[in-house]
């Protein structure tokens, strides 16, 4: 009952939140209130979001898409619209509760229908209700138009509606206002704050949409009074927020969209107030529902506009959308499907690479040619006139990523060195598949070392062979590339590394999805036992913390589960908080955080936000927060209006590998990390983080923050082997 009645409540703000493209709750009052600036239209507004949510819960319709307010926006709309129009009375009633079930029906089948196409339904629902019930009422006799606007009985707003304004700051708030079918500048000036509160970019798209439809209107010679008075104005609010913000990752393309749309908004607008006006039916909003979708398909079908990307995972705020999607782009944006790794242990110099001066050229030209050099930077002991003197020689060769073995070449001797078989130009060779076109290939290996056979399936790491000098090779070298097919000879395909480690004496830093450059001595991450236990959290696994500062103590309880798409996270059911993270046997990162900040878990999303794996003294992690997730107050306030044009605030994040007690055994690892604030060059630290690794637990993490330090310790509890693991709390997943 609990649950049910919050999802009501939610899903009823919601509604009001939703008109804007929002879930903001402040929103949501704002915009309700605006609706009650004519307090008898605005009661029955509330009450067709409350009816329509019921019906919701009724028929069991997803809780998701009730709280988001899906189902009760267009409940909102048509309840405003009836009762701005028609009479109230016990045939009201009776024609009220039958647009709120035809509302719910539509809505939920138009929401499907198009989401099959990867389309918004927007406010379909709503203008199909509103004018099945016009057409309608003419035949009944207990049902009456209302004699005035309902707009004019509310008197009180009087002396601000028509206050010195200009007249398109005048027709701009009574625009907004007229999407609640409130006319009338109070309405407008309590829906601007609520479109502000929640997005700066909303707001500005929201000006410029308006600007944009209204000097057009006006310039071919339509009455500006007619964009408030038909309700018609809103039109060009709606389709810039959507356009620009809402359905696409919003920056001045975007912007320009909004500029190029307008006129065709207005045309939409005046052809069908004209057309149906003959049915004394109001052109409502669609415009816009014909508009918006209309753009994405031709954009869609049209080809890939640079840089007009659409919106994959919804936010609800174009900020956040923003945001995010730089961040993602910047730590995945070279991301592949499958992980390939490099073919070798320990560190291998590039000694041709991508089109390499030798032989790779043409269709062979994404491949790498590995060696092992020494301080002098030679590849060969002693003399270098056997294969036997080269470091690379009889070293272990291992597959790249797990696969079956499709393909092995094998019998062919080694060549002296400075000899080339170029008969036999790869040598003996093993070509591994790792999905449908994906295979891997490694060339000139030794005679008879092969570990493995045909139909063989390797994983990740395992040992195929040995190093040798067969086929077109003058000295003892792995030749590695990608291929799209199974065979020996098969052309190369462009594919990165997915981890590796690149030494840049004295340093070590990592490289993520990217490729190898000549000259550049790399090796795989080698993972480190005690990192991988202390982060490698199970569905259904408690972790219970303590921390304490000088003047505050804090007690937190982490569930670690998993979602239906099995995205794994670590929630706390008392702060509310969650953090998404990833764990895939290398790298261990966070990909979002949701819940309040000043918590134990926010502290560690941003202490662990990207930890490797593998323990390499004095190694960089390097990364950077998301926006959204640490900045706030003024600066953010600015960044925001000019974030679609311009980033200038960032927020790198550093981790370096401390000390470790035992490198072949260790049972204590120390590391640190911190996050900067960045402003156009100025750099100022805002965390410091100290993790401590003991008992294959993260037993103690240190934050110190504005000269505060909270030093928190993991609390492990007392089990036995009967104990059985609680089930995960459920996060709920966005429709």
């Amino acid at each position: 009952m609990k649950n049910t009645v919050k999802t009501l409540f939610t899903g009823v703000l919601n509604s009001y939140a939703q008109l804007f493209f929002t879930q903001s709750k402040v929103t949501g009052v704002l915009v309700l209130l605006a609706s009650f600036t004519n307090p008898s239209v605005g009661l029955w507004g509330l009450t067709g979001a409350v009816v329509c949510n019921l019906l919701g819960l009724l028929i069991r319709t997803h809780p998701a898409l009730l709280k988001q307010g899906m189902i009760g926006y267009n409940g909102v709309l048509v309840s405003l619209g009836l009762a701005s129009t028609l009479q109230v009375n016990g045939a009201f009633l009776g024609l009220f509760g039958v647009a709120c079930l035809l509302t719910v029906g539509l809505s939920i089948a138009f929401f499907h229908q198009m989401s099959q196409l990867n389309l918004p339904s927007l406010s379909m629902a709503f203008v199909s209700v509103y004018w099945i019930v016009m057409l309608a009422v003419t035949g009944f006799s207990e049902l009456h138009l209302q004699p005035v606007s309902a707009d004019q009985s509310a008197r009180w707003y009087g002396f601000v509606q028509y206050g010195p304004l200009p007249d398109w700051i005048r027709f701009y708030l009574q625009s907004l206002g007229g999407i609640l079918f409130q006319g009338n500048v109070v309405a407008g000036l309590l829906v601007v704050l609520g479109i502000l509160w929640a997005s700066r970019i909303s707001f500005t798209l929201s000006v410029l949409g308006f600007l944009t439809g209204y000097g057009f209107f006006s310039s071919l010679g339509g009455n500006p009074v007619h964009i408030s008075d038909h309700f018609i104005g809103f039109n060009f609010v709606l389709t810039a927020l959507a356009l620009g913000g809402f359905m696409y990752i919003p920056n001045w393309r975007t912007y320009g969209l909004v500029l190029l749309v307008m006129p065709v908004v207005v045309l939409l607008i005046v052809a069908g107030t004209n057309l149906f006006g003959k049915a004394d039916l109001p052109v409502l909003s669609l415009p816009f529902v014909m508009i918006v979708p209309l753009v994405m398909y031709a954009l869609r079908k049209g080809g890939l506009v640079p840089e007009m990307v659409e919106v994959t995972h919804q936010h609800d705020a174009p900020e956040i959308n923003l945001y995010s999607f730089r961040n993602y782009r910047q730590r995945f944006g070279k991301s592949t499907y499958l992980e390939i790794g490099l073919p070798f242990f320990g560190e291998w110099t590039v000694y041709q690479g991508y089109n390499g001066k030798h032989t790779h050229k043409d269709a062979y030209r994404f491949a790498w040619d590995f060696v092992i050099r020494d301080v002098a930077e030679k590849s060969f002991r002693t003399t270098g006139l056997t294969p036997d003197d080269y470091y690379g020689y009889n070293m272990p060769v291992v597959a790249p990523a797990s696969g079956y073995v499709v393909t092995i070449v094998d019998g062919i001797e080694d060549n002296p060195i400075g000899n080339m078989n170029m008969k036999e130009n790869w040598g003996n060779a093993i070509v591994i598949k790792h999905a449908d076109y994906l295979y891997s290939k490694i060339a000139h290996l030794k005679k008879d070392s092969f570990t493995v056979r045909l139909g063989d399936y390797v994983r990740k790491g395992d040992v195929v062979g040995i190093l040798g000098n067969s086929g077109r090779s003058p000295e003892p070298h792995i030749h590695f590339q990608v291929q799209a097919t199974p065979d020996v000879g098969a052309p190369t395909i462009q594919y990165p590394i997915t981890y590796y480690l690149l030494r840049n004496n004295p340093e070590i830093g990592l490289k993520s999805y990217d490729v190898p450059q000549e000259n550049e001595t790399i090796a795989n991450i080698r993972t480190t036992p005690l990192l991988r236990e202390s982060f490698g959290f199970v569905p259904g696994q408690v972790l219970q913390f303590q921390g304490e500062s000088e003047t505050e103590r804090f007690a937190e309880e982490w569930v670690v589960g998993t979602t239906s798409l099995n995205q794994a996270y670590l929630h706390c059911a008392v702060t509310g908080s969650t953090a998404f993270f990833v764990n895939d046997g290398t790298m261990f990162y966070f990909s979002s955080y949701t819940g309040p900040r000043h918590t134990l878990l926010y502290y560690f999303y941003l202490a662990a936000y990207k930890v490797m794996l593998g323990f390499y003294r004095n190694t960089t992690i390097d990364d950077e927060i998301p926006l959204h997730q640490i900045d706030q107050g003024p600066g953010r306030l600015v960044q925001d209006f000019l974030a679609p044009f311009a980033i200038y605030r960032h927020y790198p994040y550093r981790l370096i590998y401390g000390q470790m007690d035992n490198y072949i055994r260790p049972k204590m690892i120390q590391i640190q990390s911190s996050v900067k604030r960045e402003v156009l060059g100025k750099s100022v630290k805002l965390y410091d983080f100290e993790m401590l690794l003991e008992n294959k637990t993260i037993a103690q993490f240190t934050i110190r923050h504005q000269n505060r330090t909270l030093i928190v310790r993991q609390i492990l509890p007392f089990t036995d082997s009967t104990d059985v693991l609680p089930a995960p709390v459920l996060i709920e997943e966005t429709v």
